[in-house]
């Protein structure tokens, strides 16, 4: 099986491997690694690189699956993904009181990966908002319609992780992919790996146009 830039990346991340250290490990060039995670697949490369990654314990399956599972680092995928890993969102949240950075294609797409499907379960929103002040950044500002206090959004031209989103908070890392229907949650429990992930989104963050609600626009 042909590993996805997902796949990839996930299980980089989950070493707290550079590009670099995985091109040294696998036999490859950084050049061929920085491919690979933009989706131009090599059929030998990329088998090259799932190799050195089963050599570490990782298992593949499907287009996003990957399993290794330990305290430090956790896959949420099925039906209830988005439950349970709101639920590892909403603990650390309530434990730590830290910030929350994340990057989405919509503010629609942020809402569903918490499981917000419906207005019943904007009160989810409104559990995180007391913990934590969160920041995202958006793609696709036109479907902006939620606004609260502990929320800023802010519009990007386009998102360097996609088609994927990301979270960062605390000391975890959490690259969010999505078919459509059900998402996927690579959860990396590492205080580099969420530091690197967040000096990579602050720089964003800094270059992205405010949006702000248009009941403070008429102000």
């Amino acid at each position: 099986m042909i590993l996805s830039a997902e796949q990839i990346k996930a299980a980089r991340a989950m070493l707290d491997w550079t590009q670099d250290i995985l091109a040294y490990e696998s036999g490859l060039s950084p050049n061929t690694i920085r491919n690979l995670e933009k989706g131009y697949i090599s059929i030998r490369s990329s088998m090259d690189v799932r190799k050195t990654f089963e050599n570490r314990g990782f298992e593949f399956a499907g287009k996003n699956g990957l399993l290794r599972h330990s305290d430090e680092h956790r896959t949420y995928h099925g039906a209830d993904s988005c439950d349970q890993f709101y639920g590892d969102l909403l603990a650390t949240v309530q434990e730590k009181n830290c910030e929350i950075a994340g990057i989405f294609k919509s503010q629609e797409m942020f809402k569903r990966a918490l499981g917000i499907t419906n207005i019943s379960r904007l009160e989810r929103l409104e559990q995180i908002g007391k913990h934590a002040k969160v920041k995202c950044l958006i793609t696709d500002m036109r479907q902006i319609s939620t606004f609260m206090s502990s929320f800023e959004f802010r519009a990007m031209p386009h998102n360097p992780f996609c088609p994927m989103g990301s979270l960062i908070y605390d000391d975890k890392t959490v690259i969010v992919v999505t078919n459509g229907i059900e998402f996927t949650f690579f959860v990396f429990k590492s205080t580099n790996v969420a530091r690197g992930s967040r000096k990579e989104f602050d720089a964003h963050w800094d270059a992205a146009t405010p949006f702000t609600s248009p009941a403070s626009q008429t102000k």
